[in-house]
């Protein structure tokens, strides 16, 4: 059997640079690894865009797509993997969405009820940074001046505070990444193999 790994973090956390060299320096060691993510781009995903409006009134609609989105990726991708002995590193799972909706309004405890129906993974590494630090590298540095990103500033203290909730409740394995990125990508490596 091999091995499940998610990487989680708000927007800007670098989890996708992360995970794509994680995988790389991997297969360099001679294991075999995977990156996959979520979500997966299925139809649950694409009704989202098409019934827009309602997702951002309600956004239980956009829960229930993200779990009937991870029952795909499970099945299709992270599952069999595994059973072929990969190393799958996944950008983000179900954390996510626990973070996320909660943060747009939704009972953690309810979204942690829906998502315990899915396998934990053998190994959920957090990448934490600030919230000014996420904004500098998305591109958003007058966050505090625009409206918009003033929004888009105070939905991600929530979702990081939801994140941080996790990690000290031993779901999440805390990872500074204000760090370099190559210490960053090191320290998760490490964490790895260690459980390999």
């Amino acid at each position: 059997m091999g091995l499940f790994v998610v990487l989680e973090g708000i927007d800007g956390a670098g989890k996708t640079s992360v995970a794509t060299r994680v995988v790389e320096r991997l297969r360099g060691m001679g294991i075999e690894a995977v990156y996959t993510r979520e979500p997966l781009a299925t139809p649950f995903i694409e009704g989202l865009e098409r019934f827009r409006n309602v997702a951002e009134v309600d956004p239980k609609l956009v829960a229930f797509a993200m779990c009937a989105d991870r029952v795909i990726h499970l099945k299709l991708v992270v599952e069999p993997l595994l059973r072929k002995g990969f190393v799958v590193v996944s950008d983000r799972y179900l954390y996510s969405t626990i973070a996320y909706q909660g943060a747009s309004g939704l009972d953690v405890s309810w979204l942690r009820e829906i998502c315990r129906f899915f396998p934990r993974p053998d190994l959920a590494i957090y990448l934490r940074v600030s919230v000014d630090t996420a904004l500098r590298r998305l591109g958003m540095k007058d966050a505090s001046r625009l409206g918009w990103l003033f929004e888009k500033r105070s939905f991600l203290e929530k979702v990081a505070r939801i994140f941080d909730e996790l990690a000290e409740e031993g779901e999440l394995v805390v990872v500074d990444a204000e760090k370099p990125l190559d210490t960053v990508v090191e320290e998760c490596l490490s964490l790895i193999v260690d459980h390999r």
